[in-house]
């Protein structure tokens, strides 16, 4: 009995030893974070801005919030900041560094054959690369215009990567193993920053010269990157029918609903100056029906004026280009969105040293089949209302040729430019030329032809051409298409 009081008493003291000893160990194991998760390689991406906005494509990251980066030999943390699942586009954001960058072009001033860079990290390890090839086409399966169409050997784990032009220019983004020749265009990115207010810092200039091709690729190789998701993640996630399954993008976020900027005041139009040179307008025509101006870029530049400091569109033409009927030589501003209830006066600069003009405004709706989205370009949009075109003199009518191929091509109405600077306007719509004629709206109502087009139409576009005249250089400068009351 003494022998076991004794034997139990050691045990407490033992006891009560070994818990002094081991407890600040326990209270530090206690207080140690949750091992780190184990990350995924899911796809490639590349940054967009130096301040880390990091472009990838949407079903890279599923539902994922906090993913990581692997760039330059280091993990960076990352957060969703926006994304866009019908273009497959999201945007990320990290921080802690200054990061190389790739600038972005608009994809529509390429043409068929023009070689293209596809970057990132083709199966998911190892080393970047970059793949060479060329456009095939600038648009994707069935004419979608979102896409563009390449011939390059990418891999599933391209998807997400950047694909350059010649100069070194992000124009799409390589899409999902099975579609990867069929890039959505860059065009889709720039939406993304709108909620942002610093997202477009650190945005680089478009690059205007082409890069040797080993520096071009160096570019690219130093602004990719994998995207990680934690594993959990991708082992775990529920499949459509399995409990527990969350679609894509409803967990903890939801997509922003899609609302049109519309103009506030003053200049709708992107670039009017033409400060920023021909961004903003369209000057390279190479879809179906487009042949007669394969070559229109050409014969478009934007010059400073010496003495003014004033930059201006120069349309350069010979008697080939400007003979009617011809091709002309021509640019359209791109879609901007207004409300059908407002009406806008339409005013430029011109002069000429040969060529005359036609200067007009267009009203445009969405294609069928084509999906609104805040960023339209012209191929997704059709015609359905014009503007009577601007007269810097009297209006004059073209009467050379058969009456009836006048009559066919509009009477061969020109702007009558003068060699002098002229300022000209138009305001629209004007309801006073809307033909008699009338049809049902959609409530039943009577209303003119006229009134009917102008009801459609979505967006306004202004339509810049140097046609007949003589050889020599159209110049407009100062574009503004403005609210009136």
């Amino acid at each position: 009995m003494q022998r076991k009081q004794q034997s139990w008493q050691l045990g407490i003291a033992g006891g009560l030893l070994v818990t002094a000893l081991l407890w600040p160990a326990l209270a530090q194991q206690a207080a140690a974070p949750a091992p780190a998760p184990v990350f995924t390689p899911k796809g490639s991406g590349f940054f967009i801005t130096s301040n880390g906005y990091f472009v990838t494509g949407s079903r890279v990251i599923g539902s994922a919030q906090d993913l990581s980066i692997q760039h330059g030999g280091k993990v960076w943390a990352a957060k969703v900041a926006a994304f866009d699942v019908e273009s497959d586009v999201a945007l990320l954001k990290v921080e802690g560094a200054a990061f190389p960058c790739l600038p972005v072009e608009d994809p529509q001033n390429l043409l068929v054959g023009d070689a293209v860079y596809a970057a990132g990290f083709p199966v998911l390890s190892g080393p970047a690369a970059c793949a060479a090839g060329k456009l095939k086409a600038l648009t994707g399966p069935r004419e979608d215009p979102k896409f563009l169409q390449i011939e390059a050997p990418v891999q599933a784990g391209n998807y997400g990567g950047p694909v350059l032009d010649k100069f070194g220019n992000v124009v799409g983004i390589v899409g999902p193993a099975g579609t990867a020749a069929y890039p959505i265009k860059s065009l889709y990115i720039d939406p993304l920053f709108d909620t942002l207010p610093d997202g477009r810092n650190g945005l680089l200039a478009k690059a205007d010269a082409p890069a040797p091709v080993p520096e071009l690729e160096q570019r690219a190789k130093a602004a990719v990157g994998l995207v990680m998701l934690p594993r959990q993640v991708v082992a775990r996630a529920p499949q459509p029918g399995e409990p527990g399954y969350v679609p894509e993008h409803s967990t903890g976020f939801k997509e922003p609903p899609f609302v049109y900027k519309y103009y506030e005041g003053g200049n709708i139009l992107k670039n009017g100056s033409f400060s920023n040179g021909l961004d903003g307008w369209r000057f390279k025509y190479d879809l179906d029906g487009e042949s007669w101006y394969t070559n229109n870029h050409n014969h478009v530049t934007v010059i400073t004026d010496e003495q003014t400091r004033q930059t201006m569109a120069k349309f350069t033409g010979t008697h080939v280009e400007l003979q009617v009927p011809g091709m002309g030589v021509k640019i359209d501003s791109a879609p901007a969105p207004i409300k059908s209830t407002d009406r806008f006066k339409m005013s430029c600069w011109a002069r000429s040293t040969g060529p005359d003009c036609r200067i007009l405004v267009y009203g445009y709706k969405w294609k069928p089949g084509i999906k609104p989205h805040p960023n339209p370009i012209l191929p997704e949009l059709r015609e359905c209302y014009h503007s009577v075109q601007v007269y810097f003199s009297a209006a004059k009518l073209w009467r050379e040729g058969p009456a009836q191929f006048s009559t066919k091509i509009g009477g061969g109405d020109f702007g009558g430019v003068k060699k002098e600077w002229k300022q000209a306007s138009v305001i629209f719509p004007d309801t006073h030329k809307w033909k008699a004629t009338t049809t049902s709206d959609m409530n039943g109502q009577k209303i003119s032809i006229g009134q009917e087009k102008w009801n459609s139409v979505e967006f306004l576009s202004i339509h810049m051409m140097a046609i007949g005249g003589r050889p020599g250089d159209l110049f407009v400068r100062d574009a503004r298409i403005e609210k009136v009351q």
